[in-house]
């Protein structure tokens, strides 16, 4: 794929980061909302922060991750787990409350 420059910015590296903030900011309205989710202990978890959004040396914006909370599954799944925090990429993370 060929990039576009534009003023020094690459245009492929702008649609990337409207990409990630638009994702961050719908991700944004279901904060503490559980979803299920398979990488959790007990398949359930819910958002309770992002990472820092970072930008590499060649300017390529640098995926946030989700902080995700275990939260208590309805099969009573690893109980012990509830409330430890672990960080899940953004996509999946999207995917799992929007598709």
């Amino acid at each position: 794929m060929t990039e576009v420059k534009k003023s020094g910015v690459s245009l492929v590296n702008f649609y990337l980061r409207q990409t990630i903030d638009n994702k961050v900011s719908e991700l944004k309205s279901v904060i503490n909302k559980g979803v299920s989710f398979n990488t959790s202990p007990t398949l359930n978890a819910k958002i309770v922060g992002f990472t820092d959004l970072d930008i590499d040396i060649d300017g390529t914006p640098v995926v946030p991750m989700c902080i995700m909370e275990v939260v208590a599954s309805e099969y009573g799944l690893r109980p012990e787990n509830i409330g430890n925090q672990f960080k899940a990429d953004l996509t999946s993370t999207w995917n799992s409350y929007f598709h």
